[in-house]
């Protein structure tokens, strides 16, 4: 059995969606609990508990910036030590301030930090694929990664489900201590990335000015990401309140609902990768098909009534994720200059950051008056995926006239 894991992960992808698991199942025990917490347990009005999520995905506008410029400059594997050790630290002292029932503002701050370490692991880790792949070889690499990621969205959820009777700062101390098997995993597993900065001609590119801001192709495409995570951050936000409150779903039943994302994910990421890749569907067209999904299983979500219904909806957008979130990171990398790909990259983290921050308290505030009004309420919010499309759209036309000429 040692063996086989040897093997395994002995590729250096392989070995990075491994970090990645481990991440992910440290942080899906408490995400989809956090609103559950301080709206229910707490008794926190339903609009400020949402205020969680903008000032937690606002650590990802400030912070990608440095992020970018850090991956870009050190080593990326000694990054990611060092926010796992921070986030395990941060979610031992959020157990601490639960048990002491600290004020609000408290967990406000430290899940703002929390988050700005977390998006200095995730561009760094993203970054560090990128420096040992070629262009053709991202997508499949990188669905290996969306894989470990969901392996982890998938145990993570349905072990809170299962320890969801024991009081809430046991789920902090366990992803504190996830989070320490993380950077340990990450010390003796993962080969050590220099960045290549020894080299005088990429070094010169790294100091050079970034050129994401002019890099038109790129804005528009980052445009349509924006769209895109005003409406896919409402899954761990919004739909864990609705799916409790108004579908009637338990906690436990929550859980599995997740676990069905992760799952989905699991077995359907690589053979969804290699379908589009031997239909040779661009990952412009990509991006589209992706949105399409996103909006109808969005959409019909507000005509759910029942756990399989909540599922199949969650399953329907799943397959839209698989799509787009490969095809976001072929086209950033492909895109980047070399020595820059840490900075391109740290604007796919910032506009999502943007899009995570708006989009679960918009969606807060139009749950707090619709709910009586399910279908108006995800008629609303599904529509930023029908804009995404658009967006897309208007993006892959234009490529195709660019290579037309």
């Amino acid at each position: 059995m040692s063996n086989i894991f040897s093997k395994i992960l002995k590729s250096r992808d392989n070995a990075l969606a491994g970090s990645w698991m481990i991440n992910s199942i440290a942080y899906s025990i408490v995400y989809p609990f956090i609103l559950v917490y301080l709206h229910q347990t707490r008794n926190l009005p339903m609009e400020q508990a949402g205020l969680i999520f903008p000032i937690m995905a606002s650590a990802s506008i400030f912070v990608p910036p440095f992020a970018g410029w850090l991956s870009d400059r050190f080593p990326r594997t000694n990054l990611m030590r060092i926010a796992q050790g921070g986030r395990a630290t941060l979610f031992l002292l959020l157990a601490l301030m639960i048990h002491l029932e600290a004020p609000f503002w408290v967990f406000f701050v430290l899940f703002f930090i929390n988050s700005g370490t977390g998006v200095i692991f995730e561009n760094s880790a993203d970054a560090y694929l990128s420096s040992f792949t070629t262009k053709e070889e991202r997508p499949h690499a990188y669905s290996k990664i969306r894989i470990g990621i969901n392996i982890g969205w998938a145990l993570g959820p349905a072990a809170g489900a299962f320890l969801a009777s024991w009081p809430y700062e046991w789920l902090f101390i366990i992803t504190g201590c996830i989070c320490i098997c993380s950077e340990r995993f990450i010390r003796y597993i993962l080969k050590e990335d220099s960045c290549s900065n020894r080299d005088p001609v990429l070094k010169t590119a790294m100091e050079g000015k970034v050129q994401l801001w002019k890099d038109h192709y790129i804005l528009a495409v980052l445009a349509g990401v924006f769209l895109l995570f005003m409406l896919s951050s409402q899954l761990y936000s919004v739909l864990s309140v609705y799916a409790t409150k108004v579908v009637g779903l338990s906690r436990r039943e929550l859980g599995f609902v997740y676990f069905f994302n992760g799952f989905t994910i699991i077995v359907g990421q690589l053979p969804v990768t290699t379908l589009m890749g031997k239909l040779k569907v661009s990952n412009n067209w990509r991006l589209v098909l992706g949105a399409g999904f996103y909006f109808i299983g969005y959409f019909i979500l507000g005509f759910a009534g029942n756990f399989i219904e909540v599922v199949c909806s969650v399953i329907i957008l799943t397959l839209g994720e698989l799509i787009v979130q490969v095809a976001i990171y072929a086209v950033i990398t492909a895109a980047a200059p070399a020595g820059q790909v840490g900075r391109y990259l740290s604007g796919w983290v910032f506009v999502r950051g943007v899009g995570a921050a708006l989009g679960p308290y918009v969606g807060a505030l139009l749950f707090a008056r619709l709910t009586d009004s399910p279908i108006l309420l995800w008629v609303i919010l599904s529509g930023f995926g029908a804009a995404a499309g658009a967006v897309f759209a208007a993006v892959a036309f234009k490529q195709k006239r660019k290579v037309a000429e």
